[in-house]
């Protein structure tokens, strides 16, 4: 059975549309090579210390962009799942809770409870609140707490697994996704192959039109639900993101559960999955409902805890050791490198303003001779890029990415010294007033860009200076969004409307 809210799938890729993307790629592939034998030619250098840091941040770059063709490669036309019979279905459905708001926690249990299929629903609940064990009660779920909360998120689940009598399967939603009735029935077909241990759905933000920081998370999420998960699905790289996935019971036995040494349990949990050989599968359909955050702190405090925790996978040198196939190897590790682009983005906002101010130009090559060489290289790759996302440059999500350099710098610095950081959970609920000053470094570089700009107007030198201060114009343009994040915004409603609806639950 279908239920009357239908759930939505993200895009669609057809076989056709899939041809000519592999076309375009193999095309970028080609202006990549262009673009890197012209740049390794140190004739072509200004000031060599300078230049070596622009072909480095290049590098870096161009893996980046090689990465995500590598997903697009792998992206396959959907295929219709097979049947599955509800009849056969053993699962348990937890909702893991610590602090959130007892009306969000509540949206959310009840529309579990009432998902179509069989299934049981428990509360985990971190904070031990009586309150919420009347609740869990009064709607017709179970509920279950421990006396301490060891292991965070992951401990509460694997604290779960050794006290429930488990069906199969599992389904773990976060407290404030809020699951539609035929979450179960989309996910579920995902299973039908034995060796499938995760089944993983998007992550949908309902409340992206509450302000700049929840659309631009939400933009974020479009992509790296869309594209890359798609992609990964088809490298069999795909991983479990802590919410809207149901996951093999068995499987999780066979590791000795979630990994509680990650604040990003989710991914490293899947690493280890991968390890001994089970499959992972990615539904690209809408079967939840959740909260993006929706101010600057609860925002940054995330991005903060998924760079941690991609950072200590990648420089613990599991993925070397680990006994993943190549193709798996090289997804991990290209996701987990992108919270090292911090120190590319320095490169570039620190370059132009160098020349502007100082005249120090780490290209001494004519300007058309370099524009000859890239452009064919970044055309194609924002060909690449927004035949991939429907069209859409999704402008605010790489913006708040542009600016989160700092935040990235900060997560590294952690994982290096080996400082003990903490699981936080995201906030539900918007603070009130401004967040500047989570935003100083990117204020600061903001204020040394306008200088660089002035003076390099004051000291004109040709193509030279209109390229630099062009340079100084994007770069300010990719720094506004993370200081119109931080201004304090009104608040609009703190969850859509369609949810409840869509949910079939009265919230």
């Amino acid at each position: 059975m279908v239920s009357a809210a239908s759930t939505t799938p993200a895009r669609r890729t057809s076989a056709a549309s899939q041809r000519v993307m592999r076309g375009v790629v193999v095309a970028g592939v080609l202006s990549v090579g262009w673009w890197l034998m012209w740049l390794a030619d140190w004739s072509h250098a200004g000031n060599p210390p300078l230049y070596g840091l622009l072909m480095a941040a290049q590098l870096f770059s161009v893996i980046q962009v090689l990465g995500y063709w590598h997903c697009i490669w792998h992206r396959r036309a959907p295929q219709a799942p097979p049947p599955s019979d509800p009849a056969g279905w053993d699962v348990d459905v937890l909702i893991c809770t610590y602090n959130e708001p007892y009306d969000i926690v509540a949206s959310t249990v009840a529309a579990a409870v009432a998902m179509d299929g069989p299934h049981r629903t428990w509360m985990l609940d971190d904070g031990r609140r009586p309150e919420f064990a009347d609740m869990a009660r009064r709607l017709g779920a179970r509920y279950l707490t421990r006396p301490n909360n060891r292991g965070a998120k992951a401990g509460n689940l694997n604290t779960a697994l050794r006290r429930i009598g488990f069906g199969e399967f599992i389904a773990v939603l976060d407290a404030d996704h809020v699951p539609r009735r035929d979450m179960l029935e989309r996910l579920m077909p995902g299973t039908a192959d034995p060796a499938v241990a995760v089944v993983q759905s998007p992550q949908h933000y309902a409340n992206r039109r509450n302000g700049f920081v929840a659309g631009g998370a939400m933009e974020q999420q479009d992509i790296f639900f869309g594209a890359i998960l798609e992609g990964k699905d088809g490298c069999n790289a795909s991983f479990c993101c802590g919410t809207n996935m149901l996951v093999r019971r068995s499987a999780l036995e066979a590791i000795g559960g979630f990994d509680e040494d990650s604040v990003t349990e989710d991914a490293a949990t899947t690493v280890s999955l991968h390890e001994q050989g089970w499959k992972t599968r990615y539904v690209n359909e809408i079967v939840a409902d959740g909260l993006a955050p929706e101010d600057l702190g609860a925002y940054l405090s995330q991005q903060f805890r998924w760079a941690r925790g991609n950072l200590q996978l990648l420089l613990s040198g599991r993925l070397l050791r680990g006994r993943l196939r190549l193709s798996q190897r090289l997804q991990y590790a290209w996701s987990a490198a992108h919270y090292l682009s911090c120190f590319s983005t320095l490169v570039y906002l620190l370059l132009p303003c160098l020349a502007l101010a100082f005249g120090i130009q780490p290209m001494g090559a004519a300007t058309t001779d370099f524009v000859s060489h890239f452009l064919p290289y970044l055309a194609i790759s924002l060909v690449v890029f927004l035949r991939s996302n429907d069209g859409n440059l999704r402008f605010r999500g790489i913006q708040l990415s542009f600016g989160l350099f700092p935040t990235y710098l900060s997560a590294l610095a952690s994982v290096v010294l080996g400082r003990k950081v903490g699981f936080v959970v995201t906030s539900k609920v918007r603070e009130n007033g401004s967040f500047y000053r989570l935003v100083r470094p990117q204020l600061l570089v903001m204020a040394v860009l306008l200088a660089a700009m002035v003076d390099g107007a004051l000291h004109y030198n040709g193509a030279s200076t209109v390229s630099n201060e062009c340079w100084c114009v994007v770069n300010l343009a990719l720094l506004r969004g993370v200081v119109k994040a931080a201004a304090s915004q009104p608040v609009r409603r703190r969850r859509a409307e369609p949810v409840a609806a869509a949910s079939g639950v009265a919230a």
